[in-house]
């Protein structure tokens, strides 16, 4: 089981890892938000989770990954670049995001859920590739990790935006659980904290 912000940075590196180093292994790719990936872990029906984590439980066995942090960006087209942001400037435009029930999702919409902020459109989507597609598009902000908008970035389609909003870096985890046939789940586990943060 897979978190999207995975698929987008360094699993096509860890499946070629796993061909190369255990040719015999099969591996059966399923990309979830991190809250169906740990129901699913917990009840048996995958053997290796890349999720938000470590999870805290005493039958799990987590290996942390890498952190991403996680940032507002924007098309250059909506003429934010220059400046400070403030909550209040943001909330004029869409927020593009994370799925709800995300942990994402929820520190995302306490940010601009207070007091005196007007209110704010969030668009979620449960795929990343989608919400920077409607940020191209100017259809929007998007707040996702930087690390799967790098090219973007790079070619100007998007732009990072400096806010006044401070939003938790994502720290990802291997997370499997404890019995005594787990070595092909470890080796894998192994090979994908090699390349997160290499």
């Amino acid at each position: 089981g897979v978190s999207e912000t995975i698929v987008h940075t360094w699993l096509p590196k860890l499946v070629a890892s796993v061909n190369s180093a255990h040719p015999n292994l099969s591996l059966e790719i399923e990309v979830d938000i991190t809250p169906n990936l740990r129901a699913r872990l917990l009840a048996q029906e995958i053997d290796l989770a890349f999720l938000l984590g470590p999870l805290s439980f005493s039958n799990i066995r987590n290996r942390v990954l890498c952190d991403y942090p996680i940032a507002f960006v924007a098309s250059p087209a909506l003429g934010l670049g220059s400046g400070t942001l403030t909550v209040h400037e943001l909330a004029r435009f869409p927020i593009i995001t994370f799925p709800r029930k995300t942990q994402p999702y929820e520190i995302i919409r306490s940010l601009f859920n207070r007091p005196g902020v007007p209110h704010t459109r969030l668009h979620a989507s449960a795929s990343l590739a989608t919400v920077i597609h409607m940020a191209i598009e100017g259809l929007g902000i998007a707040v996702i990790p930087t690390a799967i908008v790098e090219h973007e970035l790079k070619e100007g389609r998007l732009q990072l935006l400096t806010t006044d909003l401070q939003v938790p870096t994502l720290t990802f985890s291997a997370s499997w659980l404890a019995a005594p046939d787990t070595l092909a789940v470890e080796l894998v586990a192994g090979l994908a904290a090699e390349l997160a943060q290499g």
